[in-house]
């Protein structure tokens, strides 16, 4: 299932993303308490939400999920981070995911119809 695939795909490169999600809240305009958070704090927050998204999409209802957040927000109201950071920051880490898959993997349809198995994941660059 492209899905699987993609979700996959997703957890393999965590830790790119992470990396990335770091540097732009170290630097973004938005997110200025942040600089206050170590990375050894901050990087493994975020790359557990990437390392599992997987098993957070499969059961959505999941208590853990609300459990986790909350936790996170106590934590980061505790060192001062204002909501709007805090939110901020859920958006960018969509952002560099959203743009992570934009620009390394499309959907390719190998014929008119789709049947189970067609969909196939592919780098972008393939089709240059």
């Amino acid at each position: 299932m492209f899905s699987m695939h993609l979700i996959k795909l997703i957890e393999d490169h965590a830790e790119s993303l992470t990396h990335e999600v770091l540097e732009d809240l170290m630097t973004n305009q938005h997110t200025p308490s942040q600089k206050h958070i170590p990375k050894e704090e901050l990087g493994p927050r975020i790359f557990a939400l990437y390392k599992h998204l997987g098993n957070w999409i499969g059961d959505p209802n999941d208590d853990a999920i609300r459990t986790e957040y909350e936790r996170w927000g106590r934590i980061r109201r505790q060192q001062g981070i204002p909501p709007s950071e805090l939110a901020y920051c859920l958006i960018l880490t969509k952002k560099h995911l959203r743009r992570y898959i934009r620009e390394h993997w499309s959907v390719a349809f190998p014929g008119n119809r789709i049947a189970t198995g067609e969909l196939v994941c592919c780098p972008v660059n393939t089709f240059a």
